[in-house]
């Protein structure tokens, strides 16, 4: 094993692949830094001018129904570790008495350049650049000593084979968590001294998880670069079979699960849904004057309906379209948690797409955050309804009562709920991530025990 591990080091590979490797995590790092700084910054400012510009409203009614006011999802602590969903999902959600919150204003709609470039993050770096390193520092273990002799000279010793075996593969993911660990450790380092990131001891076990998930999934590259090299006799093929097994799992495999998923799930169009609800609102209009115009014809002599009748009239109608929109909601996002979850199984057949699972959920930029942080929205949206519906009440009787009309210079505020964002749990987390690490194990274990068999019977001669 130390004999591995020094004849890898001393190698022109190893020097290639460390600079590579240095410099790419170092980048990613970076970039990620920067991006999480400029997110918060974003965030905080919108947060206040959110503030302001609500106390500006000319009136509640304003503030309630015209959609004005917006609450933000902040951005991840461990975003520099991987950017997931967070650019493409929106940064924001309105909410008012008459629309369904949602997330909209994301970074690709606001700059949509970014979406011509994939995202470069430490998440990428390792699930496609550093396994490739992985592969690419073992497809030769094996048939490359059989080419020069060397093998068999070892073999003529008291070696048992499955040390050899395992000395190889450990040396190769030794050599390789130099690269890994040492960019990332001052990567880590700077991040601290910048003082931006606040984070949390539950924030250090994630970063820790992290870590120990890339350990895991670069040595199922390794193994099946071992296994490659005991099936493959000639390195040069060897290594065609390599980049083909990863060109597979990194690619290949998502894609195709996405597009299994979308067939086999009948999911209705976003355009199809709102169409479904606003049918419901033109319906709700019409039934609202109806239902008023009865109520004249009940009350002859009567002019107008009076504020207290209208408001009871209309807000059954409301009450019951509500409940009319929440059903097609609840329908429409079950069928997308059904189609998400089977694309969700499927990529696990990659272990590139189970240790993505695992970096966003751990890093809280995972698609179900954003998914959690519209149903804390849906949550405060009643509290919200029932202080500005009791403020809209108040201003609708002054005018009926014909008190002060004048544009009020700021609203009064006092009562308004605070939305708190929703905060991730590690111990929900790991329950969620015990699917893909068991993936990444029985891949790993997979290749190993292939790879060992192989050698077993493998002819030096």
């Amino acid at each position: 094993m130390l004999r591995e591990l020094l004849d890898n080091l001393q190698s022109a590979r190893f020097v290639i692949i460390f600079l590579m490797c240095s410099v790419l995590v170092l980048l990613s790092l970076v970039i990620g830094t920067h991006d999480f700084n400029l997110a918060q910054k974003q965030y905080e400012d919108s947060v206040a001018q959110m503030h302001e510009t609500t106390r500006q409203q000319v009136s509640y009614q304003a503030l309630g129904i015209w959609g004005l006011y917006k609450v933000y999802r902040p951005p991840s602590s461990l975003m520099a570790f991987a950017k997931g969903v967070d650019e493409s999902v929106g940064t924001n959600a309105t909410v008012s008495i008459v629309q369904e919150p949602k997330l909209q204003d994301s970074l690709l709609s606001v700059e949509p350049v970014y979406a011509q470039f994939s995202a470069f993050d430490f998440n990428f770096v390792v699930r496609v650049v550093v396994a490739l390193f992985a592969m690419m520092l073992t497809f030769d273990v094996i048939n490359s000593e059989k080419e020069v002799g060397t093998l068999k000279l070892l073999l003529s010793h008291p070696v048992p084979r499955a040390q050899l075996i395992l000395a190889k593969l450990v040396g190769s993911m030794a050599t390789l968590l130099l690269p890994l660990l040492l960019p990332m450790l001052i990567g880590i380092l700077a991040i601290v001294m910048t003082g931006n990131f606040h984070w949390r001891g539950d924030d250090w076990l994630r970063l820790a998880l992290i870590v120990g998930s890339s350990i895991l999934y670069l040595a199922i590259f390794s193994a099946l670069g071992v296994m490659v090299s005991c099936l493959v006799s000639k390195p040069s093929n060897a290594l065609l079979v390599s980049v083909l097994f990863w060109l597979v799992f990194i690619w290949v495999v998502p894609s195709l699960s996405l597009y299994g998923a979308t067939l086999a799930t009948d999911l209705p169009s976003a355009h199809t849904i709102e169409g479904q609800k606003w049918e419901i609102d033109r319906q709700r209009y019409k039934d609202s004057i109806a239902v008023q115009q009865r109520w004249l014809q009940e009350h002859a002599g009567t002019a107008d309906v009076p504020m207290e009748v209208q408001s009871k009239l209309v807000g059954d109608l409301q009450n019951e379209v509500k409940k009319k929109k929440a059903r097609i909601d609840e329908t429409y996002a079950a069928q997308v948690q059904q189609r998400n979850q089977l694309i969700t199984w499927m990529s696990r057949l990659s272990p590139s797409a189970a240790f993505e699972n695992i970096i966003l959920v751990l890093t809280a930029t995972d698609l179900e955050r954003q998914e959690r942080f519209i149903g804390e929205v849906k949550q405060y949206r009643n509290a919200f309804q029932g202080f500005v519906g009791e403020k809209m009440m108040a201003e609708r009787r002054d005018q009926l009562e014909g008190r002060d009309q004048t544009v009020p210079s700021s609203l009064d505020l006092d009562g308004l709920p605070e939305f708190r964002a929703p905060m991730a749990s590690l111990m929900e987390d790991m329950a969620r991530l015990a699917p893909d690490i068991t993936v990444l194990l029985l891949y790993l274990l997979a290749f190993c025990l292939t790879g060992y068999r192989v050698f077993l019977n493998y002819e030096v001669s």
